[in-house]
């Protein structure tokens, strides 16, 4: 489900932040500000964790040089000039982060530390995990986005970041192997025991 705004408010870095704040959710859901929307997303299915926790497993396994998978923390651009915080900030499934920023004392990740942000499409949210998402995090300066579809079997990888928009998108088929681009040249994805949403196409 999505919520919107009707009117930006004049200082929309505490106006839309505030107002998500205090959108009363169920236990469990996922509230987010993208493109000046509130986004709530219900709570993730058991599938839709898996998904996420064989995607996780891998890369702990294969990241080097003190990178790792991180999930449960949101991410925000830099805020705009004048501004105390982002208007906008999203929650990934996932990310690929440096350790030692996770060690700072700090609310919420800035974009320009992660290195690859990872979702589930969710059959609730399907546009914003595909369509919505790969535009913000590419403006906001994520070298990688990599999006699960469990309804169709299939994966893409967004990269190649020029001037706030990602120029290569690779798609692959469950059973293929996923090789990873700069940053993270290296790591292959493994994605054979990627489960599928029961009654779905694809």
């Amino acid at each position: 489900m999505t919520m919107e705004l009707c009117e930006r408010p004049e200082r929309p870095g505490a106006g839309l932040r505030a107002a998500a704040e205090h959108v009363d959710v169920p236990e469990g859901y996922k509230v987010e500000v993208l493109g000046g929307k509130i986004y709530v997303t219900p709570a993730p299915t058991p599938l839709h964790n898996l998904a996420v926790e064989l995607v996780y497993d891998q890369l702990r396994d294969a990241l080097r040089d003190g990178r790792r998978p991180h999930a449960g923390s949101s991410v925000a651009p830099e805020p705009d000039p004048g501004e105390p915080e982002a208007s906008e900030y999203a929650i990934p499934d996932l990310m690929v982060v440096d350790r030692k920023e996770l060690l700072r004392a700090r609310p919420i990740l800035p974009a320009s530390v992660v290195d690859m942000a990872v979702e589930v499409v969710s059959p609730s949210t399907p546009r914003k995990d595909r369509e919505v998402l790969p535009e913000v995090y590419a403006s906001w300066g994520i070298p990688l986005y990599m999006v699960i579809d469990p309804r169709c079997g299939a994966l893409a990888v967004h990269s190649d970041l020029v001037g706030g928009e990602y120029r290569l998108k690779g798609t692959h088929r469950f059973s293929e192997p996923v090789p990873l681009p700069s940053p993270l040249e290296g790591v292959t994805i493994d994605t054979s025991e990627f489960p599928r949403y029961p009654g779905h196409w694809g």
